[in-house]
């Protein structure tokens, strides 16, 4: 379901449902104004029955009274009447009307009960030996239970269709989502991640996806040392101290790329052979991001996709940078990394949504290298409400893309850092060295 047509539906639905409330007030209304004019017709209709039965048949008497009932129980929108002299009310229809109501001095009286009702009030005139101050009053309904009722049906009928297409619109917008990633924590801290493998689609989950890649490089000559899932709780001491680690530089090409000046800087922006940005500007735009995504309170992804045995130079390439352009959008997040990686940055994304966002690329990878038997391998950090440097997150998600390669079903692997056990990790490394408790004598 794209973007585009829900949006038009939510404009259309509210839209409708904008005009069966519309609808519904200018009926109400409507047939208000009309009720209002009827009730003045019908009140001196009233009047002139009142005046005429007391001239034939005399003012109170019996039939005057039998009569004037039976002409206020024909009429169908009177709720009450009274008839009042100076010395108080000398007639009351029906007795029992929750229209009427009592007073001291001057016995039944009308009041306002309901918003749908009008009390109207004028002098009659009752014959010679009538009092000349004898007054009418009555209660008339201006609005019928069945004129609301019309127009709440004629509404409900609308907002029940908006309803009804409002959720099989978000049934077939919720089956287009992407399946969750599962996810299970083990003892150390680290969150075990189990992708979905594209390749077996009838396995729900795999267990290639070890989520935590916490090994660092140890002193030179040592080589590279990766731990194992057992070992991540204990491998922080293989990482420097974030102060020690700030000055690391990307790594470096071991030939000029094309289109580099004699200077040892690129040219450009852009790579010319891959279309991506060039390495030497990773660590500066990385850097960037993180400053960005500590201001914001965000998290910030780095994905590193490696293919070994296929160069960028190679003709196979441009699909894989269709891929990856197609992915992310943006062509100034994605980056040269090594020989054979590239490097994408991803905005405001957590680790969970760049794992489906992993899954969708080597999907897609592997099905435009099918046949050419190039291994593809996937590595994810995040910054995790961490305050670290560029070279840090690099060095992780490069890690996390090296244990990659030992997975054989799903080549995908996420570092996932624990914060609480990061910040005493750089608390412990703080006390330890006292220089980065010193502030300069000058200051």
């Amino acid at each position: 379901m794209k973007k585009g047509f829900i949006t038009a539906y939510s404009i259309a639905a509210f839209a409708v449902l904008a005009a069966a409330v519309l609808w519904f007030s200018i009926s109400v209304f409507s047939e208000a104004n009309r009720g209002k004019n009827e009730a003045d017709r019908t009140f001196s209709w009233l009047c002139r029955e009142a005046s005429q039965n007391a001239y034939s048949l005399g003012f109170l008497t019996d039939a005057y009274i039998e009569r004037f009932t039976d002409v206020c129980r024909g009429i169908n929108t009177l709720i009450a009447v009274t008839i009042t002299t100076p010395n108080g009310t000398v007639y009351a229809w029906p007795e029992n009307s929750e229209a009427l109501g009592y007073s001291p001095e001057s016995g039944p009286v009308l009041r306002q009960n309901s918003l749908f009702s009008r009390i109207l009030t004028a002098n009659a005139d009752m014959g010679a030996n009538a009092s000349p101050a004898i007054r009418i009053t009555a209660a008339i309904r201006i609005l019928s239970s069945g004129a609301v009722f019309s127009a709440s049906r004629n509404a409900f009928i609308l907002i029940f269709l908006v309803l009804i297409s409002s959720i099989v619109v978000l049934l077939a917008a919720s089956g287009t989502r992407p399946a969750e990633t599962n996810k299970n924590t083990d003892d150390g801290g680290f969150d075990l991640l189990f992708p979905e493998n594209p390749a077996a689609p009838d396995s729900s989950a795999q267990s290639a996806g070890i989520a935590e890649t916490a090994a660092a490089e140890e002193s030179a000559g040592s080589g590279a040392r990766s731990a194992t899932a057992a070992e991540y709780e204990h491998s922080w001491q293989d990482f420097p101290a974030a102060e020690e680690t700030a000055d690391i530089q990307p790594q470096e090409l071991p030939h000029p790329p094309q289109g580099e000046e004699s200077s040892g800087q690129p040219a450009g922006l852009f790579s010319p052979v891959s279309g991506f940005g060039w390495e030497q500007y990773l660590n500066e735009r990385l850097e960037a991001e993180l400053v960005r995504a500590a201001s914001s309170e965000q998290d910030v992804s780095l994905l590193v996709l490696r293919i070994f045995g296929l160069s960028r130079s190679n003709s196979l390439f441009s699909r894989v940078a269709g891929i990856l352009t197609s992915e992310f959008q943006c062509r100034d997040m994605i980056f040269e990394y090594g020989d054979d990686a590239c490097a994408c940055i991803i905005p405001s994304a957590t680790l969970d949504e760049t794992m489906q966002t992993a899954e969708r690329l080597y999907a897609d990878v592997r099905t435009a290298l099918e046949g050419t038997g190039c291994k593809i391998c996937i590595g994810i950090s995040t910054r995790m409400t961490r305050i670290l440097p560029a070279s840090r997150i690099l060095e992780e998600a490069d890690t996390a893309a090296r244990k990659a390669e030992e997975e054989e079903r799903l080549p995908i692997v996420a570092f996932r850092a624990n914060p609480d056990k990061y910040r005493d990790y750089v608390l412990r490394n703080t006390d330890r060295n006292p220089q980065a408790q010193q502030e300069p004598e000058d200051n």
